[in-house]
């Protein structure tokens, strides 16, 4: 995580119609401010200081009849216009229509619409916020009662890219329905306006429960940091990782020995990459110490493989190969036990019966992350822009002047899909982001810790009150579902190019060590706790070139 000082002064436009900026009392509403170095335009207390946003647009508002539309003029584009907000069609507003600016959820279980509605009496756009009756469709404010389908707004913030039935079929019926039909459940906010989130997202984060989701915000808020992704997804264009490598191994030993030797230390997620079984449940006794071998972790922070056995030794005279999965310690089994209780095990002073299984090596297999910023990878991404350029910041007002970041520069996931993995909460101070299914994550957070979390879904050890760990890959009980429908429980689902904004120390956005304000984009991939960053570096490089040359 990057911690990121802030500077307090910044000019900046009035973005038109969609900003809220109504609900601070400012005068000039639904108007492009004149920018001003000495008075930075407060929002509800929110100093808005950014510099992506500080381009001044010609912005336009019109009425035709009953269909009312909002609009901005793109810079850079010639006359190309793109919608500011979404608009739906609401019975009851003024013009026939609303334009959208965020969801939020309470705590209570009720829903709040940020929006905006025509004033034809000003000619401009005026803010409303809207309180939904119940489970019904009625929408009301001091001033408005609106007839509007959940569902159509639902369907802003669906992406096509994905299906929940697809990426989640272990899951109850009933659960995959309430996530199909909009990504976030229990207490939090999605944003459905560029400019909303430029300006009131941060106060949604730090003044109301929950995170806010910005769907799609990558590209809305037109943010370079995907292009690596996209780019390396067209070069592979379907293929698998293991055609492009090693199509003829079957074992990890084989795989890693045809592999060139810098791009054999890069880290695999080794529960993806083997198969069945091959041979199973042999045991062997090892007394010289050092043992002669190097593991790493099955999946995740459980389990162990062999990934080194030095030649020579007993390990190897004993039968040890490269890839033989750890399936006992002694007479314990230790295929879900933490890869560092596995580690101190081993390093003990005793002799130690291991027993092991050889699994085959399967079709799919994956790196954990590429950093754009290495060179080959940067002629894919064409882009040297880190987020901390693009992402909105933040004021004094709310008790800091830090934002803290996932990763700095766009990072690209080289995988083959197919197999989940566990909701990682990492052991280090810093908030990041997992591949789970497809590239979709789903951030779960237990209630305080006197609730119990049944099944696969756990606390996490270090900080009950505010994380847990969910199981994607297994069968899900009836008891789990369950409790994931809770409304103590906040559930989102996160898509790479999704932006996530909330307050570290917040009871329902699970942040390790961090209590500012945190701000991450998704990209569908997670180093592990124990993975020393950059030191794959050379790996991926001869990867992306190996890419690249074909």
């Amino acid at each position: 995580m990057i911690r990121i000082s802030l500077p307090l002064r910044l000019a900046c436009a009035v973005p038109a119609p969609s900003t809220g900026c109504g609900d601070c009392g400012d005068s000039r509403r639904g108007q492009a401010s004149r920018t001003s170095k000495a008075a930075p335009h407060k929002v509800c207390g929110l100093v808005v200081l950014f510099s992506y946003w500080a381009r001044p647009s010609r912005r336009r508002l019109y009425s035709r009849r009953s269909l009312v539309k909002c609009g901005t003029r793109t810079g850079g584009k010639g006359d190309v216009t793109a919608w500011v907000a979404p608009t739906v069609q609401a019975k009851g507003a003024p013009g026939g229509n609303l334009a959208l600016g965020a969801i939020q959820h309470l705590e209570d279980g009720s829903v709040l619409l940020h929006g905006q509605v025509y004033d034809e009496a000003r000619n401009g756009w005026s803010p409303v916020l809207l309180k939904r009756i119940g489970l019904t469709d009625t929408w009301q404010s001091k001033e408005l009662t609106l007839e509007l389908p959940f569902g159509k707004i639902a369907k802003l913030a669906h992406r096509e890219s994905g299906s929940l039935e697809q990426e989640l079929p272990s899951w109850p019926a009933n659960l995959r329905g309430c996530l199909e039909s909009w990504p976030l459940k229990g207490p939090g906010s999605v944003i459905l306006d560029p400019h909303f989130f430029v300006q009131r997202a941060a106060a949604l984060a730090l003044l109301g429960p929950g995170p806010v989701l910005f769907p799609n915000g990558a590209a809305a808020m037109a943010l370079p940091s995907l292009s690596c992704i996209h780019a390396f997804e067209e070069e592979i264009n379907g293929r698998s990782l293991r055609s492009l490598l090693c199509p003829s191994a079957e074992t990890l030993e084989e795989f890693l020995s045809e592999m060139p030797a810098s791009l054999s230390s890069a880290h695999f997620d080794v529960a993806a990459a083997l198969g069945p079984e091959k041979m199973a449940g042999f045991a062997i006794v090892l007394q010289e110490k050092p043992l002669g071998l190097e593991c790493e972790s099955l999946s995740w922070t459980c389990g162990a493989v062999l990934r080194r056995v030095e030649p020579g030794t007993e390990a190897e005279k004993a039968g040890c190969r490269v890839g033989d999965l750890i399936v006992k310690i002694g007479d314990s089994e230790v295929l879900q036990t933490p890869f560092d209780d596995i580690q101190d095990l081993l390093a003990g002073p005793h002799p130690i019966t291991l027993t092991l299984s050889r699994p085959k090596l399967s079709d799919k297999i994956y790196l954990r992350e590429v950093p754009a910023a290495d060179d080959a990878l940067s002629s894919l991404s064409s882009t040297q822009l880190s987020l901390q350029d693009l992402v909105p910041r933040l004021s004094q007002h709310f008790g800091t002047n830090y934002l803290y970041f996932s990763e700095k520069i766009p990072m690209l996931f080289a995988g083959d899909g197919g197999t989940a993995s566990h909701l990682h909460i990492d052991r280090k101070p810093l908030m990041q982001f997992c591949h789970v299914l497809h590239g979709t994550k789903v951030f779960c957070v237990s209630p305080p810790a006197e609730a119990a979390t049944p099944g696969p879904v756990v606390p996490w050890e270090a900080n009950l009150a505010q994380e847990a760990v969910l199981s994607t890959d297994m069968e899900l009980p009836a008891a789990a579902g369950e409790w994931l429908q809770r409304e103590d429980v906040t559930l989102t689902v996160v898509r790479p190019g999704d932006v996530f904004l909330f307050l570290g120390h917040s009871l329902h956005a699970g942040c390790n060590g961090a209590s500012e304000a945190c701000v991450a984009v998704f990209h569908g991939a997670q180093p592990i706790a124990y993975m020393a960053q950059g030191a794959f570096g050379p790996a991926y490089q001869v990867l992306a070139r190996q890419i690249l040359s074909r």
